[in-house]
């Protein structure tokens, strides 16, 4: 915008000068000046990785319908648009978030479900009047591409921009990234907590302080980011850790207030569910509809493996115990690989603390019979994993060989919950 300002004083200093027949000899500069900061707004690093991210949701979502067409001609199934877009979307929990869009929490099993994602679906939905089906879909394919961006940028800033773009196109291309463009949260609580990752690290800690609190009524994990947005609020000080000292303090002066303000706002939250259903905590009683129990993570991954090589399975379900023990290994290769960065700066530590917390957090409450359940889905939240395995891929050809892998079981799996034969 002062660009633009500046290139609109310039062109009246050209007219008046005209007029005055006397033309300054650095006209032709400055109007060649105007173009190229005028083109340059539009080919930043900000924008292109937008592009970068619109293009890869595009490459993505048609992948997908490339594999939704499959698996519908070869079961004999029905086909439309409406169906290929966003019927085919709206599986399993998306049924939960479109209650409470429509009619708010009615029951405390709902509060297993956080309000932000329904009740971005029912404010478009008053706008637009387009099903609840539509909106959620529609929430999440811009969140997805802002998801990517906020992501890409983050990861430039800490490790280069070839590292970001990689970064990027593991996310997209996820074996479960399907999400991304369902009935779920997912776009929406990975777009905040990427915005979190990038504006902390660039100091906009009022937009990062928003992105937590919003990201903390996306999803309970959310309010884990508090700590990294803490931790970049010391480094901007440059005063050390000695919180201790009155020193210390005269310099964070209100910075700390960005950190405050989202522990306050979830904690308003959680006041009001017990208003509402007598316990500040119901959405950890609301698990207990699916039998969710305490469980060290490393006996999670223990019991998957067991049941995954010594329990009669069928093909079905041997992908699917297959699919949650590696979605596991991935958490850990992610966890090893961010040991080798964490020395570089305090924001890697961060990012890596997150990584190994939200893995716990994750990997800790099987239900009785599937013990690292929706863990695949859940790996979507690692986003320091991508980065830090993005940064280790370095050869083209491992490269190019983990992205076909994970295209090939997205094309797979995607196809599968389409025709709601699969969920992570």
């Amino acid at each position: 915008m002062r660009d633009f300002i500046m290139c609109q004083n310039r062109g009246k200093e050209v007219i008046s000068a005209f007029a005055d027949s006397n033309p300054p000899m650095n006209t032709n500069h400055s109007e060649a000046d105007c173009r190229q900061r005028g083109l340059s707004l539009w080919t930043s690093p900000a924008w292109r990785m937008f592009w970068l991210s619109v293009g890869l949701v595009a490459v993505q979502r048609l992948l997908l319908l490339v594999a939704a067409v499959h698996q519908s001609v070869q079961r004999h199934l029905p086909l439309g648009l409406r169906q290929l877009f966003i019927g085919g979307y709206a599986h399993w929990d998306s049924s939960w978030f479109i209650q409470i869009a429509q009619n708010g929490y009615t029951r405390e099993l709902q509060t297993a479900f956080w309000p932000l994602y329904p009740a971005m679906m029912h404010m478009l939905h008053l706008f637009s009047g387009i099903s609840y089906r539509a909106t959620g879909v529609a929430v999440s394919l811009v969140f997805f591409v802002a998801a990517l961006q906020w992501f890409g940028l983050a990861v430039a800033e800490v490790f280069d921009r070839k590292t970001a773009y990689l970064a990027m196109t593991l996310l997209a291309f996820f074996p479960t990234s399907y999400y991304f463009v369902a009935v779920y949260s997912e776009s929406l609580f990975i777009a905040l907590s990427a915005a979190v990752l990038y504006f902390a690290r660039v100091q906009r800690f009022g937009f990062a302080s928003m992105a937590v609190l919003l990201a903390a009524l996306t999803r309970n994990t959310g309010i884990l980011l508090v700590g990294i947005l803490a931790v970049e609020v010391v480094r901007s000080q440059g005063n050390g850790w000695r919180f201790w000292t009155g020193q210390w303090w005269k310099v964070a002066k209100w910075t700390w207030l960005s950190v405050l303000w989202p522990i306050l706002g979830l904690s308003l939250y959680l006041f009001w569910l017990h208003l509402r259903f007598h316990h500040f905590l119901a959405f950890l009683t609301a698990e207990h509809h699916w039998k969710r129990h305490f469980m060290w993570p490393w006996w999670s991954f223990e019991q998957t493996l067991h049941k995954l090589f010594t329990a009669s399975l069928g093909p079905w379900y041997r992908q699917y115990y297959s699919l949650e023990a590696a979605s596991f290994l991935f958490a850990l290769v992610g966890i090893v690989l961010g040991w080798k960065y964490i020395r570089l700066s305090a924001t890697q530590v961060a990012w890596w603390l997150y990584l190994v917390l939200v893995t716990f957090v994750a990997a800790t409450d099987p239900s009785a019979r599937d013990y690292l359940l929706s863990f695949p889905r859940f790996a979507l939240m690692l986003l320091p994993a991508f980065a830090f395995l993005a940064a280790w891929l370095r050869p083209r050809w491992l490269q190019g060989l983990v992205l076909f892998v994970f295209a090939v079981t997205l094309y797979h799996l995607g196809g599968l919950f389409y025709i709601g034969r699969w969920i992570a």
